[in-house]
């Protein structure tokens, strides 16, 4: 038992320089009251003042004969003397797998006279089954137990008169304990259950302790706030899968036919991957939310049931929601959760509602009959929706309304608002402003985009440089400053908050205008 023979340093507390050296022998490791079984018929936990004969386990199954001189829980440390050796050796806890004292404890004799006594003490044996961390099991009969946060204490007994032994586990030496019969086992004594009802439902436990997060998720769609929230800590723990490679460790699709999709995605970019394949007739919604859920662990939200809550809808507009196709949930930190159908590839959009909602989005996975009727029917409890339904695409990012009137939409929102307060209804507006802005500027083939913003209430400049020249492309309102600055920022992959440093970033614009 090499491993159990290697030096260990414990220090003795410092007895001073004071004190004489019989007093200095009594002090040593803290006396520690070895647990006995948890019943009226048995001794007080007893303190071990003299050494005690035992027998120890090895973690290579060795056994071994000495005499323990301390046990040291808290510094999980046992000092046991091994003949012929005359010192004592410490063992660390995880040095070996067990350590019985060979004592017999003997329970207390009652009364004839008390006969309460004489009931309450006869305690039965229970069975024990301890999974092993080096493999196997560790099983036996125990009269009560005692587990406490370094190991497990058993007792088994030994004869018909209630004698024990007092055998200690280490808790470096398990991963698990069973004590006394299993559920199983007993629902079949009182026949209640037949084995093979038992047998069936062990494969069940079975198959669900090996379900992975995302099996659940799917399985459980996410119902109440609580179960979100919930979901949503599981999912922030999960590594990041491209939704190729997770439709492709599903099966769902070969790697042929994923290559494929790529080849064609390489001709139009803002085709998401996912929605690509469900054009080709590869896989259908279905099989691409349940890849969504299993391997990226969004979250799927049913929002037929899910009870919406009227702050999160306040803080997107409807025609905004409607025309993204997300529904906002809740807010919970400072951070709004929206679903969607493909929080993966959607980054664009969750950029467009953190600018309308000016907070952190957090996106989840949508799943519903029909996503424009939910929304009509939360946005209709609050108040919020119009009187006709919107169609999608009216309004959107990328529709060519000119720019002059979407300068007179803001120009006469800007005259209405106060000069700090957080702008809400012309986000559209600006949003398509400065989309066609780019288009305009690249299409005329200008150089340079300057964005001139003064203090006070000057308005704010936005002047095309073309061959070296400068001129002014349109003036706006000084309230949509700070909208405009954020709204570029978003755009270019920045930092909202920084306002002090500069910032470099660049914008990939086919994220917010397909065509282009």
């Amino acid at each position: 038992m090499s491993e159990m023979l290697s030096p260990l340093t414990w220090n003795a507390p410092d007895t001073g320089s004071g004190e004489s050296g019989t007093d200095a022998g009594k002090l040593g490791p803290e006396v520690f009251a070895w647990p006995t079984p948890p019943y009226a018929i048995y001794p007080a936990p007893l303190e071990l003042t003299q050494p005690v004969a035992c027998q120890i386990i090895g973690t290579n199954d060795k056994r071994m004969v000495g005499r323990l001189t301390f046990f040291v829980p808290q510094e999980r440390v046992a000092h046991v003397q091994l003949p012929p050796a005359r010192t004592t050796l410490p063992l660390r806890f995880d040095q070996f797998r067990s350590l019985t004292l060979m004592t017999v404890l003997q329970p207390s004799t009652p009364s004839e006279s008390d006969s309460q006594f004489a009931a309450l003490s006869q305690p039965e044996p229970s069975s024990y089954r301890l999974t092993l961390k080096a493999g196997g099991d560790l099983t036996g009969s125990t009269i009560g137990h005692v587990e406490t946060d370094y190991g497990l204490f058993l007792f088994p007994p030994q004869g018909e008169a209630g004698a024990v032994l007092r055998l200690f586990v280490p808790r470096q030496a398990y991963d698990a304990c069973e004590i006394g019969p299993r559920i199983g086992e007993v629902l079949m004594a009182q026949r209640r259950v037949t084995p093979q009802q038992v047998a069936q439902a062990v494969d069940a436990q079975e198959r669900m302790r090996q379900q992975k997060v995302g099996d659940i998720l799917v399985m459980r769609q996410v119902v109440s706030s609580e179960q979100l929230l919930e979901a949503i800590e599981r999912q922030s723990k999960m590594p990041l899968v491209r939704i190729g490679e997770a439709l492709v460790s599903l099966r769902m699709v070969t790697a042929q036919q994923l290559q494929d999709a790529l080849e064609q995605q390489k001709n139009n970019r803002s085709v998401p991957l996912g929605e690509l394949l469900v054009r080709m007739g590869v896989v259908s919604t279905e099989d691409l939310q349940t890849a969504l859920a299993r391997k990226m662990g969004y979250p799927l939200v049913n929002l037929d049931v899910f009870p919406v809550e009227p702050d999160a809808l306040r803080r997107l507009s409807y025609s905004v929601a409607l025309r993204l196709q997300v529904m906002p949930l809740l807010v919970r930190e400072g951070r709004l959760v929206v679903a969607m159908d493909d929080p993966a590839r959607r980054r664009a959009a969750v950029d467009e509602v953190e600018f309308n909602a000016q907070m952190k989005v957090v996106p989840v996975l949508a799943h519903s009959a029909s996503l424009e009727a939910a929304l009509h029917a939360a946005y209709e409890r609050i108040g919020g929706a119009s009187a006709q339904r919107p169609t999608l695409g009216s309004g959107g990012v990328d529709s060519e309304i000119a720019t002059d009137k979407l300068v007179e939409t803001l120009e006469k929102e800007g005259h209405l608002a106060e000069d700090d307060k957080p702008i809400e209804q012309s986000d559209n507006s600006l949003v398509r402003l400065i989309n066609n802005m780019v288009i305009e500027a690249h299409r005329e083939g200008v150089s340079d985009i300057h964005i001139e913003s003064y203090p006070g209430r000057e308005k704010i400049r936005i002047r095309f440089r073309k061959d070296g020249l400068l001129r002014t492309y349109l003036e706006l309102p000084p309230n949509y400053r700070s909208a405009l600055i954020a709204r570029i920022k978003i755009m270019c992959d920045l930092d909202i908050s920084e306002r002090r440093k500069p910032q470099d970033g660049k914008i990939n614009f086919s994220k917010f205008s397909a065509p282009h």
